[in-house]
């Protein structure tokens, strides 16, 4: 079945274009309202990246939803007699939906402030404190869907690998717009909760930088997740329901991943930067040691991956099949 759209390459380049074009000009009105010496009421309430229910957080409400929309769009082309079942490419658009409706009515924000109000008012205050976290109440969100988004990839993996083989450029390009999106929706937040959230601004950066750090963390932050769903949508436009490689469809054995050297020395890398963060943040914070929650959870993770890592770099052997 074909697509109610029809994007070809050179449309789906242009559009991509179209698309940071414009986020380009949207972080150049925000940054505007800096360089102009009066107060400029338009490009610091319409434009503001940091702000809510104005352009900037409209414009990317729209592209996540158009995502979801366009992916929908995509499962229902999918034939259901193929062996790729368009229920996760539904699952991905759900998803996207879900984000969408998020970034307009700041569901993240909410949960934040009900975790602090929970918190405040004394009820299942022990349960609150152990919920991982950035600082205070802040990050609390990232913990709740860092858990879920965990089980639901844990849970999805296999139709999810699928899909990648069926359309291996389009979802190269999804996969790694995805990441920028992270990048910018969780790892600019967590940057920000730690060195601007809740504290003076001159208590890291002095002063004078602090206000430009602090404008280069809103920039980058709303600047990648613009970036990201664009890639994303770049990749979605490529797709051709019509021409899905369903002969690369094939249950690899997990063996030959975990025999991959370089997953494993990875995997160990990444664990002990985990682990020495979790411990270490507090003196580049310029504070004594005193691990939060948050910095529990990421030590016992950082060390879990880090032996899972050892072992599958020093001790593990993969499974010769026997001969003939």
């Amino acid at each position: 079945m074909r697509l109610p759209f029809s994007a070809t390459e050179i449309d789906a380049r242009r559009v991509l274009v179209f698309l940071v074009v414009l986020e380009v000009l949207l972080v150049i009105l925000f940054l505007a309202d800096k360089w102009i010496p009066e107060p400029n009421y338009i490009s610091e309430s319409w434009f503001n990246l940091d702000g809510e229910e104005n352009v900037p957080a409209i414009f990317s409400a729209t592209q996540l939803f158009t995502v979801g929309l366009a992916l929908f769009c995509v499962g229902f082309a999918v034939s259901r007699d193929s062996e790729l079942s368009p229920a996760i490419i539904y699952f991905l658009g759900a998803g996207f939906v879900f984000l969408a409706i998020d970034e307009g009515f700041q569901i993240h924000e909410t949960i934040q402030l009900s975790y602090r109000q929970l918190n405040r008012s004394g009820k299942m205050w022990e349960f609150s404190l152990m919920v991982p976290r950035i600082k205070k109440h802040y990050g609390v969100w990232l913990s709740i869907y860092f858990f879920f988004g965990t089980l639901m990839f844990l849970a999805l993996y296999r139709p999810l690998k699928r899909f990648w083989c069926a359309f291996p450029t389009p979802t190269l390009f999804m996969r790694l717009g995805f990441a920028v999106f992270l990048a910018g929706a969780a790892g600019m937040e967590i940057i920000a909760y730690i060195f601007f959230w809740g504290v003076p601004d001159d208590r890291y950066f002095g002063e004078q930088l602090a206000p430009i750090l602090k404008e280069l963390q809103q920039v980058l932050e709303e600047g990648l997740e613009m970036l990201g769903i664009s890639l994303v949508l770049y990749g979605v436009l490529l797709i051709k329901p019509d021409q899905a490689d369903v002969n690369s469809i094939e249950e690899k054995s997990m063996d030959k991943y975990l025999s991959d050297k370089r997953i494993a020395f990875a995997t160990l890398a990444v664990g002990v930067i985990v682990a020495l963060l979790s411990i270490l943040i507090d003196p580049l914070r310029g504070h004594d040691i005193h691990l939060a929650n948050i910095q529990i959870f990421g030590l016992i993770v950082g060390i879990v991956a880090a032996f899972i890592g050892a072992y599958l770099a020093f001790m593990y052997k993969p499974v010769t099949p026997p001969e003939a």
